[in-house]
């Protein structure tokens, strides 16, 4: 599964049980099959820690040790609707936020964003049965992905991050886990030869597809995602720096992406008429796409044996990403600006290959060309924006029908 995911961090907390089930049928639709949630939110809320009717998440204020059953029986009801709609819940159960207050502008106090402080008031043993009773509690529920810590790197605090995970594992070793920690840190890093962490993440507001190679080449193998990146609504994003994101991330090795969008991330006012956001609507596009495609067999075209001229700048945000399957019978190229490209059908497999043209804006496909496999290939993106160009076997798919090899629209020789 090619995790497309979606950022409600704070629904838990922000919003009653009624309005949970409008979102995931809407994020449904729209092709999206995860979201990130945070177990326990200590800001991004009216009242934070306690919910938008005044559950508190511990019987003793701060104290992970005295769960309060209330207020985890919410946390349950919105895991099983996430179920309802086939959705996967990278649930974070004890983030830890960052250094300073992140979002004053919005209306927020100068506490902190997350759990830092507890944590650094616990010692191991709370830690430890803190993951226990999460581990316990949640060992048999089929959709969910652990997420450790949250927006920061766990410094001196890393051994008692250790136990809470120890206390998952002793009784939950069932689920994939991952690590959320600074922009442009990796977890494979902060934790470093951990085995729990098995699934590794991308977290970038720089050059995106810089940090998805470099994580893509990391040893020993692991799965990753983009976990995070500039959120729709926040910094004076674009929406095609929101598109470019995504697809960076599909041609960059990558098994899933998550976006964001201020002010759904955080159930703020307002957050029913963001859902169906441009950002929103790109990522049905992106789920099309992929379902179109055999993606857990590309990688990313490092050597550029497909992609040969026309990438763009290596540091810049108009590069040109590519990837294709070990045995050339597919590929994929995202561009985030019009240009031309030189192609080398020579790194395809067999004698002609089909070319289709995505466009990532509306979803729609231009029509089929047949192209015999011969040298390089100078092709002109269609659009007056980003493009995706699908490159496969004829065998592969139902292309209705196509002319002869020629200088087919969009190509030259």
């Amino acid at each position: 599964m090619f995790l497309n995911g979606d950022s409600a961090w704070s629904i838990v907390v922000s919003e009653l049980p009624e309005a949970w089930d409008a979102y995931f049928a809407d994020r449904a639709s729209k092709g999206i099959n995860a979201v990130i949630i945070n177990a326990v939110e200590a800001l991004f809320t009216a009242d934070p820690p306690r919910t938008v009717d005044g559950i508190e998440p511990f019987l003793r204020p701060g104290d992970l040790a005295t769960p309060n059953p209330a207020y985890w029986a919410r946390v349950d009801g919105v895991i099983d609707a996430a179920a309802r709609h086939g959705m996967q819940v990278l649930l974070a159960p004890l983030y830890l936020g960052f250094l300073d207050p992140h979002y004053p502008g919005f209306g927020f106090t100068s506490r902190e964003e997350g759990w830092h402080a507890v944590v650094a008031g616990a010692d191991e043993d709370r830690c430890r049965e803190y993951g226990r009773f999460l581990g316990k509690r949640y060992r048999d529920r089929q959709n969910i992905i652990w997420v450790i810590g949250g927006d920061r790197n766990p410094g001196p605090l890393r051994d008692r991050m250790r136990a809470f995970v120890a206390g998952i594992l002793e009784i939950d070793d069932r689920h994939l886990m991952t690590a959320h920690v600074h922009p442009d840190s990796s977890p494979v890093d902060e934790y470093e030869g951990d085995g729990w962490l098995t699934l590794n993440q991308t977290y970038s507001y720089r050059i995106v597809h810089r940090k998805l190679l470099e994580d893509y080449g990391r040893e020993p193998v692991r799965p990753f995602i983009l976990f995070e990146s500039t959120y729709e609504g926040e910094h004076d994003a674009s929406e095609l720096q929101i598109r470019r994101q995504a697809w960076w991330a599909l041609t960059c090795g990558a098994t899933g992406q998550f976006f964001g969008n201020f002010p759904v991330w955080l159930m703020a006012p307002g957050w029913q008429a963001a859902l169906d956001s441009p950002g929103a609507r790109a990522l049905s596009h992106l789920a099309a796409f992929v379902g179109e495609v055999e993606w857990w067999r590309l990688e990313p075209d490092i050597r550029r044996r497909l992609l040969v001229a026309g990438l763009g700048e290596a540091n810049g945000l108009d590069r040109a990403t590519a990837a294709i399957a070990p045995d050339g019978s597919s590929a994929v190229i995202y561009v985030p600006t019009p240009r031309m490209l030189t192609i080398n059908l020579e790194a395809l497999a067999g004698w002609t290959s089909v070319l289709r043209w995505f466009d990532p804006v509306d979803g729609s496909w231009t029509g089929a060309e047949l192209v015999t496999r011969r040298g390089m290939r100078q092709v002109r993106t269609p659009f007056d924006h980003d493009a995706v160009l699908l490159l496969e076997d004829p065998a592969r798919g139902d292309h209705g029908t196509w002319p002869r090899p020629s200088r087919a629209r969009g190509l030259a020789e």
